[in-house]
């Protein structure tokens, strides 16, 4: 069984243990074990762009308001992650706190009421 990738970008710390806690559910779910995957955690959006640029991941898990939207250039949302990811064929699911964009979908978790079980069911059902 090949490693897994996955890409957790979230600046929260608590949502940080939250997401990964429910991915690693997910995998385990599926039979996977602790050496079966990698789960890389990132803050930012420049990390998660370069992180996107240097591996082949097989899932992305991303926050849409992270700590450097509000740059000067203030387009640093984690939607942003979510065109990139789709043109290298990575799975996507966007995680917010914030008012919903236009990303209301099976991939979209809203933190106001975040669903841990179908969270999880969603990372199965795009890991499968």
């Amino acid at each position: 069984m090949a490693i897994l990738k996955i890409l957790l970008v979230e600046d929260n710390p608590s949502w940080q243990k939250i997401l990964k806690s429910r991915i690693r559910r997910a995998l385990e779910g599926l039979g996977y074990k602790d050496s079966d995957y990698t789960i890389k955690v990132v803050d930012t959006f420049d990390e998660a762009y370069q992180a996107l640029q240097e591996n082949d991941w097989h899932l992305l898990v991303t926050d849409i308001e992270l700590k450097d939207s509000h740059t000067a250039n203030g387009n640093k949302l984690g939607t942003e992650l979510v065109p990139i990811a789709h043109n290298q064929n990575i799975p996507t699911l966007t995680v917010t706190g914030a008012t919903p964009l236009i990303y209301p979908n099976e991939g979209y978790f809203p933190k106001e009421d975040f669903d841990g079980k179908k969270f999880i069911s969603q990372v199965q059902v795009l890991l499968k």
